[in-house]
């Protein structure tokens, strides 16, 4: 039996409207460690590409304990301190793609925040149990290359991608239900 988290959608809810502005694309991530795994090396790329690349209409933000090291050699990323749920679901909410390359979870959170928040999610190849819970509104990408390639697939069937968020799912009260059936 598997019981897979859910968060709570008074708090982690979407923007349903929303549409995506492809000259100013938010990418945004969060994490509560500031462990390398948690994708650190990703994000440096992700971080040089933009800053390279100014004017290929993304921009990254971090939120959470960020890791030193790429606090100091980051030039283009946003960093935001750590942020309680209604703060953070708020800032969530002002971005339109969720990346995780975090690595080896048995099953995060963040992401399911993120999608709760109604945003498509890209999540690295080796992320552990957090691919089995972006199955249906997310693409799992390999090394840094591959996110880009799959990051246009998103953009380009973005409201596609929105659709498939089955908020549901993503739940606490499917999560305690699910959990207490099983007891």
């Amino acid at each position: 039996f598997v019981c897979y988290s859910g968060c709570d959608q008074t708090i982690f809810y979407p923007i349903y409207q929303k549409v995506l502005d492809q000259k100013n694309i938010k990418l945004v991530t969060h994490h509560w460690s500031d462990n390398y795994l948690k994708g650190y090396d990703i994000y440096t790329q992700l971080d040089k590409y933009i800053y390279d690349n100014p004017n290929c209409g993304l921009k990254f933000t971090i939120i959470g304990n960020i890791n030193n090291e790429f606090k100091e050699n980051s030039k283009a990323t946003k960093m935001i301190e750590p942020l309680n749920n209604k703060e953070l679901a708020d800032q969530l909410r002002n971005n339109d793609i969720y990346i995780t390359a975090s690595r080896f979870e048995p099953c995060g959170f963040h992401h399911i925040e993120g999608s709760s928040c109604g945003l498509p999610i890209l999540c690295h190849k080796d992320s552990g149990g957090i691919n089995e819970s972006c199955v249906n509104h997310g693409i799992v990408f390999t090394d840094f290359n591959d996110l880009l390639d799959k990051l246009k697939i998103i953009i380009n069937n973005y409201s596609t991608y929105r659709r498939k968020i089955d908020y549901n799912f993503l739940s606490s009260k499917r999560c305690y239900d699910s959990f207490l059936s099983f007891i």
